[in-house]
């Protein structure tokens, strides 16, 4: 898709574990990206095509879709100028299924798929309308999992609806196991992964796992994304990084859980990509008030 680029997207507004927020689009433009968060979209009305990475689904209307963590993917929009294109996006972390009372099992049923697409008629999707209403309100002030028991109440509610649609068999799995270029979609949920448990990832480490050279994976990678796995590596790296320090984490500290082998190696990396050192970027965000 020629209009797509690559966008690295996560979510770390006022540290919030679920987003969700309704738009609307009148100009017909989108991009491919991929975050550390799931993805709901409940889409109310517009022409779309669904990429995950590849175009896996193009209709009108109501329409539900997920997008499991790591997944590169994106919704691009049709004829906006004629008819808006208006949905609601929730993103969530894993944490907030794992904190969920019991961890109902729909919400892994949901997930058994890297995308699943669920066309649903408008009577559906006014069933859904309200939840999300009142979900977007309560996750305004959600700071932090678990989430407030009527916050986990919706949330639960929503995933449950969900869940039926799909045990009706109304929805469409796609997981890209037969096509060659869609395990990047796994290589990005397993940089993902290994990032956030302080890994010191390599290409070539994730070529050995996925049993490809690292030409391959880094010739796959760029077709698929634009950019070089390198890239999105120290992308991920320096996220991690730059929120550890907004949390106050000293460098020694960063490091362990980053992957470094000492902290000089850390300055040297946080050097190259901000222009300032790891403490400079500490003690400007300390001085800024909290949202």
């Amino acid at each position: 898709m020629s209009e797509s680029q690559y966008d690295y997207r996560h979510i770390r507004l006022k540290k919030r574990p679920l987003t969700v927020s309704k738009k609307t689009y009148t100009i017909t433009k989108s991009t491919l990206h991929f975050h550390d968060a799931h993805e709901i979209l409940i889409i109310e009305q517009g022409q779309y095509k669904i990429y995950s990475p590849q175009l896996v689904y193009e209709g009108e209307g109501p329409c539900i879709v997920f997008f499991r963590l790591g997944t590169y993917h994106g919704a691009v929009r049709s004829n906006c100028e004629t008819l808006p294109y208006v949905f609601h996006v929730m993103n969530f972390r894993q944490r907030v299924l794992d904190g969920m009372p019991g961890h109902p099992i729909c919400a892994d049923k949901c997930f058994d798929a890297s995308t699943i697409v669920i066309p649903i008629d408008n009577d559906t999707l006014q069933l859904f309308l309200p939840m999300l209403d009142r979900l977007e309100a309560l996750s305004d002030y959600t700071y932090e999992t678990p989430m407030p028991p009527l916050m986990n109440g919706y949330f639960a509610a929503i995933l449950n609806y969900i869940y039926e649609l799909i045990k009706e068999n109304k929805s469409i799995s796609f997981d890209g196991e037969g096509d060659e270029e869609n395990y990047i979609s796994k290589v990005i949920k397993e940089t993902l992964e290994a990032i956030n448990r302080g890994e010191n990832v390599t290409v070539s480490a994730l070529a050995g796992r996925f049993h490809v050279s690292g030409t391959k994976l880094s010739r796959d990678f760029g077709k698929i994304t634009g950019i070089s796995i390198k890239q999105m590596i120290d992308t991920l790296r320096l996220e991690r990084i730059k929120r550890l320090l907004r949390d106050g984490k000293s460098n020694i500290e960063v490091s362990e859980l980053c992957g470094f082998s000492n902290s000089d190696y850390l300055i040297q990396f946080f050097n190259k990509h901000m222009n300032m050192s790891p403490g400079e970027y500490r003690r400007q965000k300390a001085q800024k008030p909290v949202n």
